[in-house]
């Protein structure tokens, strides 16, 4: 009773089960997922932010008079929302083609969808593949953060 009562989904949940069709079985195991496949805090972290949308972006950051514009730090052009950050900026979404073209000359395998890139494979076991997912997530936050485009080859070179 004390534990049903302290366990809950967070906010956030309901959000992500109306928009991607989640179950409460699966936010479960999306929730749970850094725990199993990262033994980094940091990393787990992380990851609950970019779950609970709680990373402080420039949309953000420019509603609280932080940042003067709301672009995105990668390509300039679009407001920069979590989402476009993570999958839908240019720059991002090359960075996840490239990403799943190395994968696959590693293993020969891989269907990404940027529905995985978000939140995990939960459709069947991927410890390996869910936790390059989560790194990849914080290489591009550590990208943003350094003003650097990313790069799956994390060349020093490219600005």
């Amino acid at each position: 009773m004390l534990v049903s009562t302290k366990a809950r989904l967070p906010n956030y949940s309901q959000k992500m089960k109306r928009d991607f069709n989640f179950t409460d079985d699966q936010l479960i195991q999306i929730y749970s997922l850094p725990h199993t496949v990262a033994f980094e805090p940091y990393l787990q972290a992380f990851q609950y932010k970019v779950l609970n949308v709680i990373l402080f972006t420039n949309t953000k950051l420019h509603k609280i008079g932080f940042t003067e514009d709301d672009k995105c730090s990668f390509c300039r052009h679009e407001p920069e929302t979590l989402h476009h950050l993570m999958v839908d900026c240019p720059h991002s979404e090359q960075f996840w083609t490239d990403f799943k073209s190395y994968f696959f000359s590693l293993t020969g395998r891989v269907q990404l969808s940027m529905r995985d890139v978000l939140f995990g494979i939960i459709t069947s076991k991927c410890t390996l593949l869910n936790y390059l997912l989560l790194v990849g997530e914080l290489y591009l936050w550590e990208c943003r953060r350094n003003k650097v485009l990313p790069n799956i080859y994390a060349d020093s070179n490219q600005s």
